[in-house]
């Protein structure tokens, strides 16, 4: 059994993560929905039981799923929740609100590490923009207003630290990739 636990994902985060995660893929409604098991002893697993808080009905959480929604049409927006794996032994949990943007913020870093880790491989053969355009060609980028230019721009801030991991270390940005 499963319960929601309301945590609102940016749409061009699920776009991407859709594809980063392993999990089961369904489809209904006409959406493409895929669920990512989290387990609790992981590093997000870990980084949302220590943000949740009790709600009013009992239940143990054993480990969550990352839910992402892909519509079929277009037009529609890429979804994501998490939802909470519980027993009904201990209590349901809910991330308060002033949490959520950290999540958002959380996931944000593991893209950017892994756009930088995917280009660094083409920047030793000499082809940054070819890898940026093979990056956007897997993972569906210009559907969510992600240019060969932004991508670049992203990738060359990110390169002037001297520190590969200066994002998890020091405060984060308010500028968030969309």
């Amino acid at each position: 059994m499963s319960t929601v636990l309301p945590i609102e994902i940016k749409p061009y985060l699920v776009h991407v993560l859709f594809k980063f995660f392993e999990g089961k893929e369904y489809s209904y409604n006409g959406k493409n929905v895929k669920t990512i098991k989290v387990d609790l002893s992981s590093s997000i697993g870990r980084w949302l039981r220590s943000h949740c808080v009790k709600a009013n009905r009992p239940t143990k959480p054993k480990f969550y799923n990352l839910v992402l929604e892909m519509p079929n049409c277009s037009t529609a927006k890429w979804k994501g929740t998490a939802h909470q794996y519980v027993n009904g032994r201990n209590h349901f949990l809910r991330l308060p609100e002033e949490f959520v943007d950290d999540f958002n913020h959380f996931l944000e870093d593991i893209y950017r590490t892994r756009v930088c880790a995917f280009l660094e491989g083409y920047e030793s053969h000499g082809t940054i923009k070819q890898g940026i355009r093979d990056f956007m060609k897997k993972y569906d980028l210009e559907e969510y207003d992600q240019t060969l230019e932004s991508i670049e721009r992203l990738y060359m801030r990110e390169k002037e630290n001297t520190t590969i991991f200066d994002r998890f270390q020091h405060k984060w940005t308010h500028n968030m990739a969309n």
